[in-house]
């Protein structure tokens, strides 16, 4: 998702963020910078006082959450729609469990389904400023392995039928990393965690 422009690290969710520290990443956002993301985990690292989040147990997504079958699919489905798809959901959540990859998936679903965004997958990864990697001037390149795996992912959520019980609402339709703290998430209530990602419903868009 769009990145905030000041890094948040969020040091315990009890209902509520407190206990935060902040640190300035602006150059990450400057024109030149390659790798967004990369740019503001590497300033997250940086920072003495960040903490995990410590999420209830009740809001962690596992992959009991995740179901096969039943799950809202797509009308009409182009190769290139999951290729969109697989690579937005390896560039946000390549490096988490396969439950948080489908929980990520899960709201592109989302929101090609309540269709703000556009009528097709390539339109919503791709809408402006919405997913950060989409805002750096180069695609990272990923291994056949990677491309394989996200693709399965992928034709799941599109195809099969395959859905995240928990999150699968017209409603969920916002997330974002644990290490920022964007304004739209004090306007939304969170519903689940998967990851590093806190995941909103009712956000005002």
């Amino acid at each position: 998702m769009k990145q905030a422009i000041t890094l948040i690290i969020l040091a315990a969710v009890t209902g509520s963020v407190s206990a935060m520290s902040r640190v300035n990443v602006n150059h990450c956002f400057k024109p030149g910078v390659k790798l967004v993301n990369e740019c503001l985990k590497d300033a997250r690292k940086k920072t003495p006082v960040e903490k995990k989040v410590t999420a209830k147990q009740s809001l962690a997504i596992t992959k009991n959450n995740v179901k096969k079958g039943g799950g809202a699919k797509t009308s009409v489905t182009s190769t290139k729609d999951i290729r969109c798809l697989a690579y937005s959901i390896f560039r946000e959540a390549g490096n988490q469990k396969e439950p948080d990859q489908y929980a990520v998936g899960q709201v592109h679903m989302n929101r090609l389904k309540e269709g703000s965004w556009g009528k097709s997958m390539c339109k919503v990864v791709f809408a402006k400023a919405q997913f950060s990697w989409t805002l750096e001037p180069k695609m990272i390149e990923w291994s056949k392995r990677q491309e394989e795996h996200f693709i399965q992912i992928a034709k799941g959520l599109m195809i099969d039928g395959v859905y995240v019980k928990r999150l699968a609402s017209s409603k969920i339709l916002h997330y974002h990393a644990t290490y920022v703290n964007p304004k739209w998430s004090k306007q939304g209530q969170l519903v689940a965690v998967a990851g590093d990602h806190l995941f909103y419903k009712n956000v005002p868009f």
